[in-house]
């Protein structure tokens, strides 16, 4: 996944990299860097990403999962 489409992708599900990172569990400033290019996105992440964009997870479900 490309910063530009991981951009797109929180952009297409209403999310902001604040909240997503604080459901990842990271530092406020890991989400930028992905989206910035600076940090490469872990697979993880990108696995994550695809399931809620799929539908197949939901945001409140993963911070449900991080808590």
């Amino acid at each position: 996944m490309t910063p530009t489409t991981y951009r797109e992708t929180l952009a297409r599900l209403g999310l902001s990299q604040a909240r997503f990172g604080r459901a990842l569990g990271v530092d406020k400033m890991t989400p930028n860097r992905w989206a910035m290019g600076r940090s490469p996105i872990p697979h993880s992440v990108v696995i994550l990403l695809r399931a809620l964009d799929a539908g197949r997870l939901t945001v409140d479900d993963l911070e449900r999962l991080a808590a």
